[in-house]
């Protein structure tokens, strides 16, 4: 990765996260999956990816591999790190949410 002087993401609802937040996000997702050393934590991190990936086609209709090649080139490492705080942030919450839903779905069938 090359070495890009880029802004440290805001935190941002998924609501109002931007195309270049949820691409920035993927290509960090993608980061941790291939640097982690446990199994578990590879699982959670391709599910965030997958999230910021689905969040970024749906968004922009188009695909995210290019997309992804080209910002990553633009990246060094310290930048692609800085997005941990909102990314982490972002997916924690889209989590809390789900096991929100999923407490309502089972409270359904008592």
């Amino acid at each position: 990765m090359l070495a890009s002087p880029v802004a440290a993401q805001e935190s941002a609802p998924v609501e109002q996260a931007s195309a270049q937040q949820n691409l920035d996000c993927a290509i960090w997702a993608s980061y941790q999956t291939g640097t982690l050393p446990e199994k578990e934590q590879k699982d959670a991190f391709a599910i965030a990816l997958a999230w910021f990936i689905g969040l970024y086609e749906g968004e922009t209709g188009t695909k995210i591999d290019d997309a992804m090649v080209e910002r990553t080139a633009e990246l060094d490492r310290a930048t692609l790190l800085s997005f941990t705080p909102s990314c982490l942030e972002r997916f924690g919450a889209f989590g809390e949410r789900l096991m929100a839903t999923s407490e309502r779905i089972i409270a359904l069938e008592k």
